[in-house]
């Protein structure tokens, strides 16, 4: 067989088919991989000037496209590779000196096709290669993505082969295999008509772009693999039925109608063997996440509030059928995997109009959670989303959070820089009721508050306002209070008695200006030890912070604990010294020892035993949404609701966690980008394929 697929191998390429499709194929991909690229580096370029901070996945705008325009690339061209080694079909091919049959030379054929495929493919990925002068691609992505191409270009050229068997005009057979490779890329289209069904099942199962969109996010499953296996071999199973056994070469071979019942035989028994793992598998598959960076699996966070669960979950994710609908449905089974308790369902609200009617969904990509009798409705489907609502419902009653309005601060409905609409829709996403609370001339909280948040006020709180604070703090509830500097909302007295004490000093951090920005703005990465922050990693960014401090003497059944810490290199001084408030000067720092707290938590227990916990940051400017999606912020004001709330974390899934660096092509770069992919790459094959069909002339 060695000899067979060398042999096939050399005539192929002394011909000038390979070279032509081979170029083709690489300037085809490269105009693919170059408008793929501009669109990121064009979005890249918007987010800049937007200042807004915004993961730009390379995998999902730039590498998974691509990859996908690529397996259309190999459903056209592959079978052109197939007839073009079929090309000699009925006219004396390559002359064997040994005893070989038709079989075994078909075989050879198919083999030296695919190692021609193979190259296309691996040249392919040289256009991904430009991206490493730029950012940082996820080769584990770029692996899983060539080898499921591989394995749909195997599957093809089979089909090919069987095409090539049935009829002798090229044409036809190539697009015969066309047309057998489309069947197979549509099938799960009609599978969302028939929801529940076998049928569509089956339909499902069929489909290639179902088991080749796990290959492109980065995921090897045993299931996917099968499935092209068992395609392949059940494709050159019927090319050798097809076409017979006659030998050729210098001896005779056994008789022609002998060699095709037993190599039907075989072929039907190892199609059989295919099917039931695949079906097995099914059930049961293995996979494995090759992504660098972890993608394709849920946070640790999320699988310990799976494996807590008590009850069984149900999860609807409303979504029309397509690529969204199998990226839903992946993250969906990853949920299902961790625990038996969760069942889910992908639902196309187009075609069940009465079920999204009854659950309020107005829009693709929410998500009904069911558990307890109770229903939650999230605005998208999203890891974090989910997580934090299972986390809600295990946790009972869905828990209200007030902010307080009146005294200058953000409001919660604003969209404005200085708005909080970005907070509140935030934590509404995680299951919480979120309330705008005006205290003037109440004398309470509202007496389903559990988390009163008081937001940068400018003004202070009337007499009134301070008692119903502090008869809330009494009561057990948790209080979240952000104060600018040169200002304390008339809350002083009341939080020196949970031992908190304010000044009127502004820290700066002189390290800021290396970094281009103002000593005023502080970049944190230092974070208590408190439950509610294990694991937390993220920078965060406060601009205009006052340092707080811990009273000498704490209040009985009184403790605070840092919670924010600004760095080594921060000093706090007073607000009203000269220079304090001039960028570039430096004097007027107050020596402390150690980094000023920018963030504490008091907790204090009654003699009763209610624990009230109060947590105090320096800056407002945080949280509102100016600055509340840069670095962590909107993750560390989850997690500190977490704390208060529960005790422990709010679940702050990274959203962005697995995107590469945003790049930004300059002219030069972009040509350069341009050259490489569209001319340099393909033009060499091209010109080779151009030449052997001059030297086809000659003779």
């Amino acid at each position: 067989m060695r000899r067979v697929f060398f042999r096939e191998m050399s005539a192929f390429l002394s011909t000038p088919v390979p070279y032509f499709i081979t170029g083709i194929f690489l300037l085809a991909s490269g105009l693919f991989f170059f408008h793929e690229t501009a669109a990121v580096s064009l979005l890249s370029s918007r987010i800049a000037q937007t200042q807004v901070s915004a993961g730009v996945s390379l995998s999902e705008l730039l590498l998974v496209p691509f990859f996908w325009d690529a397996s259309m690339l190999v459903i056209f061209l592959g079978p052109l590779v197939s007839q073009g080694l079929y090309a000699g079909k009925g006219t004396p091919g390559p002359a064997y000196v040994f005893p070989v049959s038709d079989g075994k030379i078909a075989f050879g054929r198919y083999l030296a096709a695919l190692g021609v495929l193979g190259a296309m493919l691996f040249l392919n990925a040289f256009h991904v290669a430009v991206l490493a002068f730029f950012t940082a691609p996820d080769w584990g992505i770029v692996f899983s993505s060539s080898l499921g191409l591989l394995l749909l270009g195997a599957a093809v050229l089979a089909m090919g082969a069987f095409a090539s068997a049935l009829t002798r005009h090229q044409a036809s057979s190539a697009a015969l295999a066309m047309g057998i490779a489309l069947v197979f890329w549509t099938a799960g289209w009609f599978a969302p008509l028939m929801p529940g069904s076998t049928t569509g099942a089956v339909l499902q199962e069929l489909s290639i772009p179902f088991h080749l969109s796990r290959f492109f996010r980065g995921m090897i499953s045993l299931r996917d693999l099968s499935f092209f296996l068992a395609l392949t071999v059940f494709f050159l199973g019927l090319t050798a039925i097809f076409r017979g056994g006659k030998g050729t070469g210098a001896q005779a071979t056994p008789p022609g109608e002998f060699r095709a019942v037993r190599g039907a035989g075989f072929i039907v028994l190892l199609a059989c063997t295919l099917l039931f793992a695949h079906l097995i598998l099914i059930g049961h598959d293995m996979s494995g996440d090759v992504s660098s960076n972890g993608r394709n699996r849920l946070d640790l966070r999320t699988e310990n509030i799976i494996r807590r669960l008590k009850s069984d979950v149900g999860i609807l994710v409303f979504q029309p059928a397509g690529k969204n609908a199998r990226g839903a449905g992946g993250l969906l089974d990853l949920f299902a995997k961790e625990s038996r308790r969760i069942s889910f369902s992908v639902v196309d609200p187009d075609l069940q109009p009465s079920l999204a009617r009854r659950y309020g969904i107005t829009r693709y990509g929410q998500a009904v959670i069911l558990a307890r009798g109770r229903s939650v409705v999230l605005e998208r489907g999203g890891e974090e989303e989910i997580a934090n609502a299972l986390l809600s419902l295990e946790q009972g009653r869905k828990k209200n959070i007030y902010v307080l309005s009146g005294h200058g601060e953000g409001d919660i409905f604003s969209t404005g820089r200085a708005g909080l609409s970005g907070l509140r829709e935030s934590l509404e996403r995680s299951g919480y009721g979120v309330h705008k609370s005006i205290l003037s001339g109440q004398d309470a909280v509202p007496w389903d508050a559990d988390l009163l948040v008081i937001p940068g006020p400018r003004v202070e709180l009337g007499p009134e306002e301070l008692y119903a604070v502090s008869r809330f703090i009494e009561k057990g509830g948790s209080l979240l209070v952000a104060l600018e500097p040169r200002t304390d909302g008339g809350l002083k007295a009341l939080l020196a008695e949970m031992g908190v004490e304010l000044n009127g000093a502004v820290v700066k951090d002189p390290s800021s200006r290396a970094l281009g920005g103002d000593e005023s703005v502080l970049v944190v990465d230092t974070y208590g030890e408190m439950k509610g922050l294990v694991g937390f990693s993220h920078t965060t960014l406060f601009p205009t912070a006052r340092p707080l401090g811990m009273g000498r003497k704490l209040p009985p059944r009184t403790v605070v604990s840092p919670v924010a810490r600004a760095s080594e290199a921060s000093r706090s001084s007073e607000a009203g010294e000269p220079g304090a408030d001039r960028a570039g000067v430096s004097g007027g720092y107050e020596n402390r020892e150690g980094p000023p707290s920018i963030a504490l938590l008091a907790r204090k227990t009654s003699r009763t035993g209610v624990q009230a916990g109060v947590l105090v940051f320096g800056d407002a400017d945080f949280l509102t949404n100016a600055y509340l999606n840069v670095s962590g912020n909107r993750d560390l004001a989850a997690a500190c609701v977490g704390m208060l709330l529960h005790g422990g974390p709010y679940v702050p899934i990274d959203a962005r966690r697995g995107d590469e660096r945003p790049f930004v092509l300059t002219p030069a770069q972009g040509f350069a980008a341009f050259l490489f992919s569209v001319v340099l790459l393909p033009l060499p094959f091209l010109l080779a394929g151009a030449w052997f069909k001059r030297a086809e002339g000659c003779e």
